[in-house]
């Protein structure tokens, strides 16, 4: 039913996501109200499609978006630490099944930084899921190469962060997509922000060099080649 009305974008549809929302600060309920946001702006196979009929608004995704973000930011902030990973599973369903271009056109760089996104997207690189990780990856990318003024200003963890997950993810598709992710920092973000960190950057990837799996060393040679442009 709420999926329902949400795809009308109908404002009962909003009401009982807000409970949803709310649920997600429960003990008890709120892993499973987290997880509630896969089916809630997952695409139908089978009904509640345009093929079997259904009312669905082109920008449901995106005013459900706008709804959900600053609630579940906020929820985040204010919870106890044992409860954080629930909105930061329900944020990383929302950020999958939005389009990145309206993220991106969404959240400019006041908005961005205010919001506090980054370090929340930060904080779901480690959660177990695989497809929630190559999502986050994914908007980092796109973060990377269309709003490099906001991810300047957070070179110094996320590169980090990054490396990390390309390292030590025991997922192949993870590790690929953490090494595509930070291949684009050299075309995108300017050489004296990178300067400080070429040195640490190669050195990581030469790494995953290493890595027994050949699309890995692939990224990982390709990867390295485009940070030793920037020394």
């Amino acid at each position: 039913t709420c999926k329902a009305l949400v795809l009308k974008t109908h404002q009962l549809g909003y009401t009982i996501t807000d409970q949803l929302i709310s649920w997600c600060d429960s003990p008890t309920l709120g892993h499973e109200s987290a997880r509630g946001f896969e089916l809630l702006l997952g695409d139908a196979e089978l009904v509640l499609n345009k093929s079997s009929g259904a009312v669905v608004n082109l920008l449901y995704k995106q005013r459900l978006f706008n709804f959900c973000l600053p609630k579940l930011v906020d929820g985040f902030k204010a919870s106890d630490s044992d409860i954080k990973h629930n909105y930061l599973i329900a944020l990383s369903y929302l950020l999958r099944n939005v389009r990145k271009q309206v993220l991106i056109s969404e959240l400019p760089p006041v908005c961005f930084t205010k919001s506090h996104l980054i370090p929340l997207l930060l904080e779901s690189l480690e959660l177990e899921d695989r497809k929630l990780k190559i999502s986050t990856l994914e908007t980092f990318r796109l973060a990377v190469t269309d709003a490099p003024e906001i991810i300047s200003q957070h070179v110094r963890k996320l590169i980090p962060a990054l490396l990390e997950v390309a390292q030590k993810s025991p997922a192949m598709a993870v590790r690929v997509s953490a090494l595509k992710c930070i291949a684009e920092f050299p075309s995108s973000i300017g050489r004296d922000v990178l300067r400080a960190h070429v040195a640490y950057v190669v050195k990581q990837i030469g790494l995953c060099l290493d890595d027994n799996k050949r699309l890995v060393r692939r990224e990982a040679v390709d990867c390295r080649s485009k940070w030793y442009v920037t020394c």
